[in-house]
Protein backbone atom coordinates (compact mmCIF):
# COMPACT_ATOMS: atom_id res chain seq x y z
CA UNK A 1 0.00 0.00 0.00
CA UNK A 2 1.44 3.17 -0.73
CA UNK A 3 3.23 5.17 2.25
CA UNK A 4 3.70 1.93 3.96
CA UNK A 5 7.24 0.55 4.12
CA UNK A 6 6.33 -3.01 5.51
CA UNK A 7 3.26 -5.54 3.89
CA UNK A 8 0.62 -7.66 5.42
CA UNK A 9 0.48 -10.02 1.99
CA UNK A 10 3.22 -12.18 2.04
CA UNK A 11 3.59 -15.47 0.53
CA UNK A 12 5.95 -18.43 0.45
CA UNK A 13 6.03 -21.77 -1.92
CA UNK A 14 8.06 -25.02 -0.14
CA UNK A 15 9.33 -27.89 -2.09
CA UNK A 16 8.36 -30.58 0.48
CA UNK A 17 9.87 -33.86 1.52
CA UNK A 18 7.95 -36.05 -0.98
CA UNK A 19 8.62 -33.87 -3.94
CA UNK A 20 5.53 -32.35 -4.41
CA UNK A 21 4.82 -28.04 -4.47
CA UNK A 22 2.94 -26.18 -1.46
CA UNK A 23 2.15 -22.39 -2.32
CA UNK A 24 0.77 -20.05 0.75
CA UNK A 25 -0.74 -16.70 0.46
CA UNK A 26 -1.55 -14.96 3.51
CA UNK A 27 -3.19 -11.35 3.64
CA UNK A 28 -3.02 -10.13 7.63
CA UNK A 29 -6.11 -8.40 8.62
CA UNK A 30 -5.52 -4.44 7.92
CA UNK A 31 -2.29 -3.61 7.07
CA UNK A 32 0.68 -2.20 8.45
CA UNK A 33 2.93 -3.69 11.50
CA UNK A 34 0.02 -6.10 12.69
CA UNK A 35 -1.03 -7.21 9.70
CA UNK A 36 2.34 -7.96 8.44
CA UNK A 37 2.94 -10.26 12.17
CA UNK A 38 0.22 -11.84 11.52
CA UNK A 39 1.02 -13.07 7.63
CA UNK A 40 4.35 -14.12 9.38
CA UNK A 41 3.18 -16.06 12.17
CA UNK A 42 1.04 -17.57 9.72
CA UNK A 43 3.54 -18.65 7.30
CA UNK A 44 5.82 -19.80 9.54
CA UNK A 45 3.30 -22.11 11.20
CA UNK A 46 2.90 -23.46 7.89
CA UNK A 47 7.03 -23.80 7.33
CA UNK A 48 6.46 -25.80 10.58
CA UNK A 49 3.47 -28.02 9.42
CA UNK A 50 3.94 -28.22 5.83
CA UNK A 51 4.27 -31.89 5.28
CA UNK A 52 0.85 -32.82 7.04
CA UNK A 53 -2.50 -32.48 5.37
CA UNK A 54 -4.12 -29.16 4.42
CA UNK A 55 -6.77 -29.59 7.12
CA UNK A 56 -4.40 -29.74 9.43
CA UNK A 57 -2.33 -26.78 8.57
CA UNK A 58 -5.63 -24.62 8.75
CA UNK A 59 -6.18 -25.59 12.09
CA UNK A 60 -2.63 -25.05 13.51
CA UNK A 61 -2.71 -21.92 12.11
CA UNK A 62 -5.76 -20.90 13.57
CA UNK A 63 -4.63 -22.05 17.19
CA UNK A 64 -1.24 -19.73 16.43
CA UNK A 65 -3.64 -16.67 15.37
CA UNK A 66 -5.84 -16.46 17.84
CA UNK A 67 -3.65 -13.87 19.70
CA UNK A 68 -3.37 -11.46 17.06
CA UNK A 69 -5.93 -10.03 14.29
CA UNK A 70 -6.22 -12.80 12.35
CA UNK A 71 -5.28 -13.67 7.81
CA UNK A 72 -6.86 -14.90 5.05
CA UNK A 73 -4.98 -17.83 3.57
CA UNK A 74 -5.03 -19.67 0.51
CA UNK A 75 -2.99 -23.11 0.22
CA UNK A 76 -1.97 -24.67 -3.25
CA UNK A 77 -1.00 -28.32 -3.26
CA UNK A 78 0.50 -29.26 -6.49
CA UNK A 79 0.86 -33.01 -6.76
CA UNK A 80 3.71 -33.74 -9.31
CA UNK A 81 3.15 -37.39 -10.09
CA UNK A 82 -0.65 -36.98 -10.23
CA UNK A 83 -0.89 -33.75 -11.76
CA UNK A 84 -3.37 -32.31 -10.08
CA UNK A 85 -3.19 -29.04 -7.43
CA UNK A 86 -5.49 -29.43 -4.45
CA UNK A 87 -6.35 -25.80 -3.15
CA UNK A 88 -8.02 -24.55 -0.15
CA UNK A 89 -8.42 -21.13 1.07
CA UNK A 90 -10.35 -18.99 3.60
CA UNK A 91 -10.97 -15.44 3.37
CA UNK A 92 -10.49 -13.03 0.77
CA UNK A 93 -8.13 -14.47 -1.79
CA UNK A 94 -8.92 -14.79 -5.48
CA UNK A 95 -7.09 -17.82 -7.03
CA UNK A 96 -7.26 -18.61 -10.69
CA UNK A 97 -6.66 -21.44 -12.60
CA UNK A 98 -5.31 -21.23 -15.98
CA UNK A 99 -5.65 -24.17 -17.93
CA UNK A 100 -7.45 -25.80 -20.79
CA UNK A 101 -10.09 -24.21 -19.04
CA UNK A 102 -10.19 -21.07 -16.57
CA UNK A 103 -11.33 -21.95 -13.13
CA UNK A 104 -11.83 -19.92 -10.14
CA UNK A 105 -11.37 -21.70 -6.69
CA UNK A 106 -13.84 -21.20 -4.15
CA UNK A 107 -12.43 -19.85 -0.37
CA UNK A 108 -14.09 -20.07 2.35
CA UNK A 109 -15.49 -17.30 4.70
CA UNK A 110 -13.87 -16.48 7.56
CA UNK A 111 -10.69 -15.60 9.24
CA UNK A 112 -7.74 -17.59 10.11
CA UNK A 113 -7.11 -17.21 13.85
CA UNK A 114 -10.76 -16.49 15.11
CA UNK A 115 -12.28 -19.27 16.29
CA UNK A 116 -14.50 -21.48 15.58
CA UNK A 117 -12.23 -22.34 12.57
CA UNK A 118 -15.02 -23.46 9.18
CA UNK A 119 -12.93 -25.44 7.76
CA UNK A 120 -11.67 -25.06 4.21
CA UNK A 121 -13.17 -26.37 0.77
CA UNK A 122 -10.96 -29.13 -0.29
CA UNK A 123 -10.72 -28.32 -4.51
CA UNK A 124 -8.74 -30.23 -6.94
CA UNK A 125 -8.28 -29.49 -10.37
CA UNK A 126 -5.80 -31.43 -13.37
CA UNK A 127 -2.36 -29.30 -13.14
CA UNK A 128 0.23 -29.68 -15.58
CA UNK A 129 3.25 -28.05 -14.26
CA UNK A 130 5.11 -26.23 -17.05
CA UNK A 131 1.73 -25.39 -18.98
CA UNK A 132 -1.07 -24.67 -16.66
CA UNK A 133 -1.32 -21.32 -14.42
CA UNK A 134 -2.73 -20.78 -11.04
CA UNK A 135 -2.62 -17.14 -9.48
CA UNK A 136 -3.16 -16.68 -6.35
CA UNK A 137 -3.89 -12.21 -5.61
CA UNK A 138 -5.14 -10.97 -2.26
CA UNK A 139 -7.68 -8.18 -2.16
CA UNK A 140 -5.80 -5.85 -3.23
CA UNK A 141 -5.65 -6.92 -6.30
CA UNK A 142 -8.92 -6.00 -8.83
CA UNK A 143 -10.98 -9.26 -9.46
CA UNK A 144 -11.68 -8.10 -13.41
CA UNK A 145 -8.23 -9.14 -14.13
CA UNK A 146 -7.96 -11.27 -17.88
CA UNK A 147 -5.71 -14.13 -16.47
CA UNK A 148 -5.52 -15.73 -20.02
CA UNK A 149 -3.93 -13.01 -21.51
CA UNK A 150 -0.57 -13.56 -19.26
CA UNK A 151 1.59 -16.40 -20.98
CA UNK A 152 4.56 -17.56 -19.62
CA UNK A 153 6.36 -17.19 -23.37
CA UNK A 154 5.71 -13.70 -22.94
CA UNK A 155 7.97 -13.13 -19.60
CA UNK A 156 11.47 -14.24 -18.56
CA UNK A 157 10.81 -15.18 -15.46
CA UNK A 158 7.24 -15.80 -13.46
CA UNK A 159 8.78 -12.66 -10.68
CA UNK A 160 7.78 -10.55 -14.17
CA UNK A 161 4.60 -11.85 -14.55
CA UNK A 162 3.61 -11.66 -11.01
CA UNK A 163 5.23 -7.72 -10.91
CA UNK A 164 2.87 -7.10 -13.87
CA UNK A 165 -0.21 -8.59 -12.14
CA UNK A 166 0.59 -6.21 -9.69
CA UNK A 167 1.46 -3.09 -12.11
CA UNK A 168 -2.18 -4.20 -13.99
CA UNK A 169 -4.14 -4.99 -11.03
CA UNK A 170 -3.24 -3.48 -7.75
CA UNK A 171 -5.75 -1.28 -6.21
CA UNK A 172 -3.38 1.21 -4.09
CA UNK A 173 -6.27 0.97 -1.28
CA UNK A 174 -4.54 -1.80 0.34
CA UNK A 175 -1.57 -4.08 0.27
CA UNK A 176 -1.39 -6.36 -2.75
CA UNK A 177 -0.18 -10.22 -3.03
CA UNK A 178 0.19 -12.14 -6.00
CA UNK A 179 1.57 -15.63 -6.49
CA UNK A 180 1.98 -17.54 -9.76
CA UNK A 181 2.81 -20.87 -10.32
CA UNK A 182 3.76 -22.40 -13.39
Amino acid sequence: MAGQTICGDNARVWQLDNGNLLAALTDGLGHGHDAHKAALMCLDTINEYRNVSLQEVFQRCNERLALTRGAALSLALFDKELENVTYAGIGNITSTLVAKRTKQFLNTCGIVGQPPLTPPLLQSSDFHIGRDLLFMTTDGVSDNLNYTRYRPSLFPSLQTMAELVLLDGATRADDAGVVVVN
